[in-house]
């Protein structure tokens, strides 16, 4: 271990057992839930969703989607679906939990679609939100197809890096949050 005195760990979430004996400081560039023990750097997930709620409740938009919220498969999802609540709280509204669309991503394509089936022709949501690039990436066929219209109709904000955007290609016009970084 004499060739290094330090550790910079990319997208961990747990540290093996070696690593951990190391005995090094360390800095993970996501929360670290598993290993407390090191310091992380990561986006304010929480405060980057409330805020883009916010813009979308302050251009009118009452009834905004939540596609993405479950703790079981994502921490950060989880942040963000709670940055949504607390948009509409402090706006002193209620927020539409008939329009939360649970964390899509462990279920099988068949049960995914029948969701989302499900909101695009309840019709009642003014905006989506959704807690990651790869439900919206999921989304918008199923859309086209049971909407008939162009995802480029839809106001909302998305989450994810910029490389998993680009995989939604031109027809989308959502807007992709940018979240400030905390320590």
């Amino acid at each position: 271990c004499g060739q290094f005195n330090a550790l910079l760990l990319f997208g961990t979430y747990f540290l093996p057992e070696p690593v951990r004996n190391f005995n090094l400081p360390a800095i993970s560039l996501n929360p670290n839930t598993e290993q407390p023990q090191f310091s992380y750097l990561t986006a304010n997930h929480r405060a980057a969703a409330e805020s883009a709620v916010r813009y979308l409740l302050e251009r009118g938009h009452k009834r905004i989607a939540l596609i993405g919220s479950s703790p079981l498969s994502s921490f950060s999802q989880h942040l963000r679906a709670l940055g949504w609540q607390d948009a509409y709280d402090k706006a002193g509204l209620s927020a539409p939990r008939e329009l939360i669309v649970p964390n899509l991503l462990l279920e099988s394509e068949i049960e995914q679609e029948r969701r989302f089936e499900a909101l695009i022709r309840r019709g009642d949501y003014s905006a989506l939100f959704f807690s990651n690039g790869a439900l919206l990436q999921r989304f918008l066929p199923v859309y086209a197809r049971v909407s008939g219209k162009r995802a480029d109709s839809l106001e909302g904000f998305c989450f994810d890096d910029l490389d998993a955007m680009v995989k939604v290609g031109d027809e989308c016009s959502l807007n992709f949050v940018r979240m400030p970084l905390v320590r």
